[in-house]
């Protein structure tokens, strides 16, 4: 009957989103290059704001936690699920990210300049004091931004501290380590050594000043770890600390 032709045709006409669970017409439907995966487009402009908002730039990924291929929306993608102030908040961030993964370019941690600029390396790229050479990430080298003058250290961005150690020097300045042990109350943040206190009990932790996100216990990182499948294994597992789904739920609500 032609009743049924049209309820057919307006069922063909509509697809459910795995976010919302709700029918949309096809045409509100965003499908991602690089997956294939499809979602309403109110709900990737939520998850994208809401990533975005938290800093959490590195890797935006598919928001299906069950897909395949883990894919990343694309930079196009992005641009057109935001307003154009938070893609610029984006591009921005993407900066600052790149700046503090970068060991060549550095900020000045100067309040008031925070010049960024290119740093030279260590001539001997050993960082070692002395007669005893010791790993890379345990040193830093001396720095001073061309814009204020301050000579401070590449790694702790405390004052240069010749002959001292980052651990000893940070200890002297703040009494923290970068080296706490696990259930340590507060800990350096591994990419700007800010100290960070540990919040709610989530083992998922992002520092308020690079947005770098890491993992409490390890201190891996977490970027674009958006569904926390570094607890689902490794030394890690089960230490969360709340419930995953409670967890991503109150972030995209």
């Amino acid at each position: 009957s032609m009743f049924k032709r049209l309820a057919g045709k307006k069922t063909s006409s509509l697809a459910t989103c795995k976010l919302c669970m709700d029918e949309v017409s096809k045409s509100d439907m965003m499908t991602l290059k690089d997956c294939g995966c499809a979602f309403c487009r109110p709900c990737m402009e939520r998850y994208v704001s809401l990533l975005i908002w938290e800093g959490n730039v590195g890797f935006i990924s598919c928001p299906d936690g069950a897909c395949s291929r883990i894919g990343e929306l694309l930079p196009s993608e992005i641009e057109s699920l935001c307003s154009a102030q938070l893609y610029r908040r984006y591009l921005h961030l993407c900066f600052l990210k790149e700046v503090e993964m970068d060991p060549r370019r550095t900020f000045c941690p100067r309040a008031g300049c925070e010049t960024v600029f290119s740093v030279a390396g260590p001539r001997d790229r050993k960082f070692s004091i002395g007669r005893r050479r010791q790993k890379k990430i345990e040193r830093g080298w001396r720095v001073a931004c061309p814009a204020c003058g301050l000579v401070f250290c590449s790694r702790c961005k405390l004052e240069w501290h010749r002959g001292v150690g980052c651990d000893q020097q940070l200890a002297r300045t703040h009494g923290i380590l970068f080296t706490q042990p696990q259930d340590a109350p507060v800990k350096r943040c591994p990419v700007c050594a800010i100290p960070i206190e540990r919040d709610h009990g989530c083992a998922q932790m992002m520092c308020k000043r690079c947005r770098h996100i890491f993992c409490w216990y390890c201190l891996a990182k977490l970027d674009g770890d958006f569904f926390l499948r570094h607890y689902d294994r490794g030394p890690c597992k089960y230490k969360l600390g709340h419930s995953r789904a409670s967890l991503i739920m109150h972030r995209i609500q």
